[in-house]
């Protein structure tokens, strides 16, 4: 059975009237029913803001209750009504005060509980107005209130709220990180407390930080170099497109000019009196500096690592061509040196037997260059002479004056006429007898030196009058059992042209 209860509030007895068999109406009535309140949460708040009013004898018939705040002749919107508490939303234009509550033809007035309208919250200045993500903006204003939990101050992008982390909250002053965005440009902030949004709108700049990753110089010697006059590719994020936007430094010197800008990569030319550092873009007012360093090259250096291939001991030589490896291997050509048909003329062994390919340049087992004759496979022709036996490397180098050193072992002349040689915009080495002081070549013929006696070295220097390409190595007649062996070619810059 299912029981009703009707409450009326001048009755004073307990009437049970039994209307069917599955209901029983009961009637409760209060004498002297008194209208009371407890408590008004929250005691203060925006237009539009909800709050809860409890207490007593408030009835359960919305019709019969209405709730009026200062200043207001119609009563307040209520969305809930029970008899221990209401629900009614601030309206606009209510005035602080007492809040008037009628309810069965009774009437209180909260004179001891009085409700603060808060005026619209409202933004004034932002600072600073152009900014990096993870960055902390200030907001100025009135009416914020003083909880950050109470604030959602967000930017709209893309038709999104993008939300900041509040961080402080005063009446006059809300603190806040501006979020991390993938997209950038200007965007209305906008601010809403207690649920409440601002009057107004600003407008914040969100800045994508120019961000340089590596840098990257057409120098001829290595991008790591730069000199007056290079262009360097430098390459990151946040760069724009505009290149009149955009500050590029060689350490304190501004670049000569930005020959192009994309948003990730810029290339600009070094200026005059560049002595070697850190580039720095500037965007927005906001920099990026390189971590690696773009290097001058100083009188004295040693370039060999940024010119030559494979120059010292230990060599390291090229795979083997099919019929040239073996069991016993001693031979191979060194990588990174182009070595003709002339000078791979020795032979490694396969079970004893020589193999049927022959190779050369580099003797693997003493780790040294080499051009030899005889000492071999003496029943090819090819390996107990060598004529015009070549191995050698193509670069380019800067204006400047050089020396290159080789240090060598054992030579075994005879009437033989190896050469160390450098000559220019040649591809490949000229003939022994062909080489010419005339033409510009620079050559140095080996010298008899015992294998027991320590290594030697010569320098040989050469200039150059502007960036050249230049062929260097080894060009070499020999006649049966003779050869030479280096351990090591070192390039040597030296200054500039006197």
């Amino acid at each position: 059975m299912r029981k009703i209860y009707l409450i009326f509030p001048l009755l004073f007895s307990l009437l049970t009237v039994a209307c069917d068999d599955d209901a029983e109406i009961v009637r409760l009535t209060n004498e002297d029913p008194v209208l009371s309140v407890s408590s008004i949460s929250p005691q203060r708040g925006y237009a539009g803001a909800e709050i809860t009013i409890e207490g007593a004898n408030f009835g359960a018939a919305k019709e019969l209750v209405k709730v009026f705040f200062t200043g207001m002749e119609e009563s307040a919107e209520l969305l809930t009504c029970e008899d221990t508490k209401l629900v009614v939303k601030v309206p606009e234009n209510a005035a602080s005060g007492a809040l008037t509550i009628e309810a069965n033809k009774m009437r209180i007035v909260t004179s001891d509980r009085l409700f603060t309208v808060i005026p619209n919250p409202e933004m004034m200045g932002i600072s600073p107005a152009r900014v990096t993500g993870n960055a902390e903006v200030t907001i100025t204003g009135k009416n914020f209130g003083t909880l950050t939990e109470d604030v959602q101050l967000y930017c709209m992008i893309d038709g999104e709220e993008v939300p900041f982390t509040i961080t402080s909250c005063m009446d006059e002053e809300i603190k806040a990180i501006v979020p991390e965005t993938t997209v950038f440009g200007e965007f209305d902030l906008k601010v809403r407390i207690l649920g409440k949004e601002a009057k107004n709108v600003l407008k914040i700049t969100l800045l994508e930080k120019p961000t340089i990753t590596t840098v990257k110089s057409d120098n001829v010697l290595s991008e790591s170099f730069a000199f007056a006059g290079d262009k360097v590719t430098i390459s990151g994020t946040g760069f724009g497109t505009d290149a009149n936007a955009v500050i590029v430094k060689f350490g304190d010197l501004n670049a000569v000019s930005i020959e192009s800008c994309a948003n990730s990569e810029i290339i600009a030319v070094v200026p005059d009196g560049f002595a070697g550092g850190a580039i720095t873009v500037t965007k927005d007012g906001l920099s990026s500096t390189s971590a690696d360093e773009l290097k001058v090259l100083e009188d004295n250096t040693d370039i060999s690592s940024y010119v030559l291939k494979n120059y010292k001991a230990p060599f390291t030589p090229n795979e083997f061509k099919e019929g040239q490896g073996g069991t016993e291997n001693s031979w191979a050509v060194p990588a990174g040196w182009t070595v003709n048909e002339a000078a791979q003329n020795m032979f490694n062994k396969q079970n004893g037997q020589y193999c049927s390919v022959p190779v050369g340049g580099l003797n693997t087992d003493a780790q040294v260059l080499i051009i030899q004759a005889g000492w071999n496979n003496n029943a090819v022709a090819a390996s107990k002479t060598v004529t015009n036996g070549k191995m050698y490397q193509n670069i380019t180098l800067p204006k400047g004056s050089y020396m290159l050193k080789v240090t060598y072992g054992e030579v075994v002349l005879k009437t033989g006429n190896p050469y160390v040689a450098i000559v220019k915009n040649m591809a490949e080495l000229p003939n022994p007898d062909q080489l010419s002081e005339a033409n510009g070549d620079v050559f140095w013929k080996f010298k008899d030196h015992s294998k027991n006696a320590p290594l030697a070295e010569e320098s040989i220097p050469f200039n150059l009058s502007e960036t050249t390409e230049i062929c260097l190595g080894f060009t070499a007649n020999l006649p049966y059992t003779s050869c030479f062996k280096v351990t090591e070619f070192k390039l040597v810059y030296i200054g500039d042209v006197q």
